[in-house]
């Protein structure tokens, strides 16, 4: 995981797993909300993964998958490609351009190996 979080919901470190590599990073207020941005490159491509802090927004109007017990919501806005799912009480969502839906779905549903 990197050292950046919202809450107990902490962004992860995909460098060295999936070659995803934390780039930049944003924090915004959306509406009373605390929501804070990373950006991952890998290659050429680039996606964005934002927490917005509790209370969870409204689900979107999506579809819905599931993928490892994590109920994904994906959709297309502006020509970006969006997962959004809940962890937590927070809001995550993923977004890019040129990016399969799987490959988000993948990501969004991962989870950081249990240290013992």
């Amino acid at each position: 995981m990197l050292q950046q979080n919202v809450g107990e919901v902490y962004f992860p470190n995909w460098g060295g797993s999936l070659g995803w590599h934390a780039v930049g990073a944003r924090t915004d207020r959306l509406g009373g909300h605390r929501a804070v941005t990373v950006y991952y490159k890998w290659r050429d491509k680039r996606i964005a993964y934002t927490i917005v802090s509790a209370p969870a927004l409204a689900k979107p109007a999506a579809q819905s998958t599931w993928l490892h017990g994590t109920e994904l919501r994906t959709q297309t806005q502006d020509g970006r490609l969006v997962v959004s799912w809940y962890r937590a009480g927070d809001t995550c969502i993923l977004s890019g351009r040129g990016v399969k839906a799987g490959e988000l779905q993948k990501l969004a549903a991962w989870r950081a190996p249990e240290v013992r």
